[in-house]
């Protein structure tokens, strides 16, 4: 089950990406390690989170997925995609609001970055920090600024971002 392809890629993470959640399960029933990771540091659980494929989430989450580890998160892998689903089952299965990427990400500023309005208010109704700052300096406002995104700007504003 923990048998890697040519790119040293863990069957777990290739079945998780490509959304096959009954791969998923009989490799985990096969025993395969759940947080194995790939060369950039993505585990299955952050690739089926990017993909937004919630019963493959939650399969690999209840077999015991890592979600809060340090940097990158399925968080900040859902929020990027704007995968609602995913996000709030992340978080009411303890996924930590408060950790940030190496760069200082949060999931709010990925949502803004990436336009994903309906994504940012969830992150907002959960308690977000709108002023957590990356290692730049910036704030999700910041981010809706430079980019015109208007509607955005006025949600941050009225979570109380400030400039």
């Amino acid at each position: 089950p923990n048998t890697v392809n040519e790119n040293g890629e863990p069957a777990l993470l290739t079945a998780a990406r490509e959304g096959k959640p009954a791969m998923v399960q009989a490799l985990l029933q096969a025993r395969a390690r759940v947080n194995v990771s790939n060369g950039v540091g993505d585990t299955p659980i952050m690739l089926a989170a990017l993909a937004g494929n919630l019963p493959v989430v939650k399969l690999l989450r209840e077999a015991g997925a890592e979600i809060n580890r340090p940097g990158w998160t399925p968080l900040h892998y859902a929020a990027i995609s704007g995968h609602d689903a995913v996000i709030e089952y992340l978080l009411s299965t303890g996924a930590d609001l408060a950790l940030s990427a190496p760069n200082g990400a949060t999931p709010l500023m990925l949502a803004v970055l990436e336009n994903k309005g309906a994504t940012v208010k969830l992150l907002l109704g959960y308690g977000f920090d709108v002023n957590a700052r990356n290692d730049k300096g910036e704030t999700a406002l910041t981010w809706a600024r430079r980019r015109e995104f208007r509607e955005i700007e006025q949600l941050l504003r009225k979570a109380g971002a400030k400039d």
